[in-house]
């Protein structure tokens, strides 16, 4: 997803949180601490893509004596037009 090792977390999340946002659009960043681990969750919606209502990218770091560095990533989408709208999933949306 583009997330590498950093000094902190919100620094490794930044290609995440970048620019390519458009007009309407909005992001939603949720941050967990969990022991030495730091789960991420960011919600978009508003996209560009028309056949997505929301996009969504789970990111999980673990803390080591240099920064953060991510251990497992996910990403799914809300589909706007599909039988189940608003049902997330892991594939492609019509």
């Amino acid at each position: 997803v583009g997330v590498f090792g950093a000094p902190s977390v919100m620094e490794a999340l930044d290609p995440l949180l970048g620019p390519e946002m458009t007009e309407g659009a909005s992001v939603h960043l949720s941050l967990r601490e969990e022991g030495a681990t730091t789960i991420a969750d960011i919600v978009r919606t508003g996209l560009a893509d028309d056949s997505v209502a929301a996009g969504h990218v789970r990111v999980e770091f673990r803390q080591e004596s240099d920064g953060w560095y991510p251990t497992n990533a996910y990403r799914r989408m809300q589909c706007a037009r599909s039988a189940s709208p608003g049902e997330w999933t892991t594939g492609l949306c019509p």
